[in-house]
């Protein structure tokens, strides 16, 4: 049983995620030792699954223009 909402799960699988999604975190485990951090092991877990699914969203509102949501932690440090 999915612990999703059908809207989430519609968002998550437009923007390249499955269950059981399993990416390789080394480039992203690289960039964080470059600058001396340590990835913690659920860091690690989150990116595996979701790092990577980006999705673009067209925001509600006066939002004049759409963007993409990224979910790697290059864009948190200036590398998107």
């Amino acid at each position: 049983m999915s612990e999703w909402s059908p809207q989430v799960l519609e968002v998550l699988e437009a923007s390249g995620w499955a269950a059981g999604r399993q990416v390789d975190t080394a480039g992203w485990r690289s960039m964080f030792e470059a600058v001396g951090i340590v990835m913690h092991d659920a860091a690690e877990a989150f990116l595996q699954e979701f790092g990577g699914a980006d999705r673009e969203h067209r925001w509600p509102g006066n939002q004049p223009r759409p963007g993409t949501i990224r979910t790697g932690p290059g864009v948190g440090m200036g590398r998107g």
